[in-house]
């Protein structure tokens, strides 16, 4: 596995990025899967715009990248050549460990919110081994991003 961003299937991986995503809609609307928050951007600060190009766009851009193509791959090929699901395991922890700030402040919204993340997280990194493309992560990262700063704006 190398860094693959954007190939010629990027219309393709897109897809499975949404039907991913959607599949992540309907096992969260059954079971409380879906408990992940969104880092707090002072809207004074930025705006909601603002907020939403950062949460959207570039930590679904950024973190894809940095956890599924960097991070995975050195530990799947560089690192001592750990066995797929080993890597996977790890880089879930790792993406999980990095979102803790976002989940509140609760230790029971933490734990739920941990749990999330790594679930979503393993099964990125299967969908980066499937598609060897970081395409359908940034756009289902993304969805899922959206969906859940949209559910935080409407409550609040």
């Amino acid at each position: 596995m190398a860094l693959t961003g954007i190939d010629k299937n990027w219309i393709t991986d897109s897809v499975i990025g949404i039907v991913a995503v959607i599949g992540f809609f309907l096992i969260s609307s059954v079971t409380p899967i879906g408990s992940i928050g969104i880092p707090s951007v002072s809207a004074s600060l930025l705006g909601d715009i603002g907020r939403w190009v950062i949460v959207v766009i570039c930590a679904s851009i950024f973190e894809s990248f940095f956890f599924f193509d960097f991070v995975l791959d050195f530990l799947d090929e560089k690192l001592i050549d750990l066995p797929f699901v080993v890597a996977s395991v790890l880089t879930s922890i790792t993406f999980a460990i990095f979102h803790l700030s976002a989940y509140g402040g609760s230790l029971q919204a933490m734990q739920g919110s941990f749990i999330s993340a790594s679930v979503i997280a393993f099964g990125w990194c299967y969908m980066r081994k499937w598609t060897d493309s970081i395409m359908p992560l940034i756009v289902s990262h993304a969805i899922l991003n959206a969906w859940i700063l949209s559910k935080l704006t409407i409550v609040f």
